[in-house]
């Protein structure tokens, strides 16, 4: 009888350890992403709905071979009725920088959900002189559409405004159809709130410090994530105005333990983007000729 009693609780004892095993377990997830949880995670991508208006200016970038959510590979915003602004990186291949090739892809727009927007062609992509594939500094692009749109431009910071807004613990809104807690891009735009941070409370992909024009924001329960790349970082008036300060460029990870994401301050490239926008840019395959 007490060999029979001994068996039991060793049995249950075992039962146990696998019970723990597995529970931690699946909390290892790859590639960075929060683990899948049946609580909700208040990241960008999982943070309340944006409000509808945001339909005029902010779009998606979309593969063509899945013109639905899960073809979200990065988010822009429109700058005119044919100009959009985003992240260098959402179009280029590594290093040496290479040009993807735009045929590929489509821009989703007028609608904050993926499944009710419509499409359009990319005519082409100009990416910033000053981008650096290596470090990621300076990580922007224009992408002009083969037609125009009624859009509602977003305004872009001036120097100025940069300078009186961009200060440690100041809130912003971020927002993009990027990564849930089920790893999967959201067929709904979503928009969360997040503060800047220190400098050093981020780190680049490569783990090397911010340089000149990097943004340091985010909180460790919210923070932009895969997808979201090219999408605002911005303010939001009482009257409903809406200035964009930052794109969302990288980071060390989404919302695991990690205080903040790195954003490419729009303001010192101001005047590069009016002037392409004016003369209509040019396209070259090859981004390290640096003739754009």
């Amino acid at each position: 009888m007490r060999r029979s009693i001994q068996y039991r609780f060793t049995l249950g004892h075992l039962l146990f350890l696998l019970f723990i095993f597995m529970s931690v377990s699946a909390l290892i997830v790859p590639n960075n992403l929060p683990a899948a949880t049946n609580q909700a995670i208040p990241y960008v991508s999982n943070s309340p709905r944006a409000p509808e208006s945001s339909k005029g200016w902010q779009v998606a970038f979309v593969k063509k071979v899945a013109l639905k959510a899960d073809g979200v590979f990065c988010s822009g915003t429109a700058l005119d009725s044919s100009w959009l602004l985003t992240a260098a990186h959402c179009f280029v291949e590594d290093c040496p920088a290479i040009l993807r090739e735009v045929e590929l892809y489509s821009v989703a727009y007028g609608s904050t959900t993926i499944d009710k927007a419509k499409f359009e062609d990319i005519e082409k992509v100009v990416i910033s002189p000053k981008w650096d594939c290596r470090t990621k500094a300076n990580d922007l692009a224009l992408v002009r559409l083969k037609k125009s749109h009624a859009f509602t431009p977003i305004q872009l910071a001036s120097h100025e405004d940069s300078q009186s807004a961009l200060k440690i613990g100041s809130a912003f809104q971020i927002s993009g159809w990027g990564y849930t807690e089920l790893r999967t891009t959201s067929n709904e735009l979503k928009e969360g709130a997040i503060t800047i941070k220190l400098a050093n409370e981020c780190r680049r992909l490569d783990n090397g410090a911010l340089l000149e024009g990097m943004i340091c924001a985010g909180d460790i329960l919210r923070n932009a994530c895969d997808g979201d790349s090219g999408g605002p970082l911005f303010k939001r008036s009482p009257a409903g105005v809406i200035k964009q300060f930052g794109i969302v460029s990288g980071g060390e990870g989404c919302v695991d333990g990690k205080p903040g994401g790195v954003y490419t301050e729009i303001s010192p490239h101001k005047q590069w983007i009016e002037s392409t926008m004016q003369s209509a840019g040019c396209l070259k395959s090859d981004i390290d000729a640096r003739l754009c």
